[in-house]
């Protein structure tokens, strides 16, 4: 048990000083923004590969947990595919809307006075010069 704390308390402690940081205004999204991509694409990477360097493949490698995490990974993308499906076959109030013709939500909008070029965008690719 004290193992696992060894091992948790400083990922936490890491959690409730960012928690902290950004309460108080001391860090910006900006700055944020950079330490999260760093974190994703070099911190995490190297953790996992430190990770499978130290250890035998017989310790990495559970059939058992790919299996489930297999299993788990497919069945929620098989909900959220059929949730989406099932969202999008659901008829809507409003008309299509493609990129070159969109019908204007309120009549006040057709009050405003586009740019030329904006109409020649409205029609199909195919009609373009």
């Amino acid at each position: 048990m004290l193992e696992i704390l060894a091992t948790t308390t400083p990922i936490f402690l890491l959690i409730g000083a960012g928690y902290l940081a950004m309460g108080t205004r001391l860090v910006n999204r900006e700055q944020l923004q950079g330490v999260a991509t760093f974190v994703l694409y070099f911190a995490l990477p190297a953790l996992v590969i430190r990770a499978l360097t130290q250890n035998s493949l017989d310790q990495v490698l559970h059939t058992h947990y790919l299996l489930a995490y297999g299993l788990g990974s497919a069945t929620i993308f098989g909900l959220a595919l059929l949730l989406t499906l099932k969202r999008q076959r659901r008829p809507s109030a409003r008309p299509p809307c493609t990129p070159w013709a969109c019908p204007p939500p309120t009549a006040a909008s057709s009050a405003i006075r586009w740019p030329p070029w904006f109409s020649a965008l409205r029609r199909p690719p195919s009609s373009w010069p």
